[in-house]
């Protein structure tokens, strides 16, 4: 979910009372607050200047999909076993 999209599941009120918000460099997150908080103050850690400094994104956006499940007792890689029938 964007946090456009995200930010519109939530109060009015709620959005008013925040000021600042602390993201990273992305720039979806900076336009998802351009629009839904814009009236509020970004903020950038300094971890993720570091990161873009040394030439990349974090290693949390290079990650490409999630793996499958693993079940823990068989190791089996794969999606969950069907349910028992009764």
């Amino acid at each position: 979910m964007s946090p456009t999209c995200w930010l519109a599941t939530t109060s009015l009120t709620w959005r008013k009372s925040i000021t600042h918000v602390a993201v990273d460099v992305s720039a979806t997150y900076r336009a998802g607050i351009r629009t839904g908080l814009p009236h509020t103050r970004v903020v950038i850690g300094c971890f993720h200047v570091v990161q873009h400094a040394l030439g990349g994104p974090a290693p949390h956006h290079c990650r490409g999909p999630r793996p499958t499940r693993t079940s823990h007792r068989s190791g089996v890689v794969g999606p969950p076993a069907p349910a028992a029938q009764p």
